[in-house]
């Protein structure tokens, strides 16, 4: 056996050079850009705030029904809530997810609506707007 020795003949290879003025091997200076000053910072983005209890807030163990604390009820009552820039219920609160026991959620909308005025409004950039949420009212026994 007898290796064949093929001959392959090499490719074109063209490449594109720029054309540069005449030959010089003289060092040239390069002077460098001055830094660009830098852009004046942006005013910083002001959050949006979410909306609070303010001072005042009334106590839901004031509101805890006598008949619920003999029968033992607790749970955790979700009231749909929708406040205005003044603090204030700008409708009537309602049950958005019930706690199992009708005396609970009605004494959370009570507590909601005596609310009204003491919750602190949600802001946007730094102004306070109306908003909708929801106001989780915990009734819970304390031994």
């Amino acid at each position: 056996m007898r290796k064949e020795v093929v001959e392959v003949p090499p490719p074109d290879i063209n490449i594109a050079m720029p054309e540069v003025g005449p030959s010089t091997t003289a060092i040239t200076a390069r002077v460098a850009e001055a830094p660009k000053a830098a852009a004046p910072a942006a005013k910083a983005a002001i959050a949006a705030t979410a909306v609070g209890l303010g001072k005042g807030f009334p106590n839901v163990d004031d509101f805890y029904p006598d008949a619920s604390r003999r029968l033992g009820e607790e749970g955790l009552t979700i009231v749909d809530i929708c406040v205005g820039p003044d603090g204030k219920l700008t409708e009537a609160p309602k049950v958005g997810k019930t706690s199992g026991h009708e005396r609970l959620d009605q004494a959370a909308v009570k507590v909601a609506t005596l609310g009204s005025g003491r919750f602190k409004p949600a802001t946007e950039e730094g102004k306070p707007v109306a908003k909708c949420t929801q106001l989780p009212i915990r009734f819970k026994l304390h031994s």
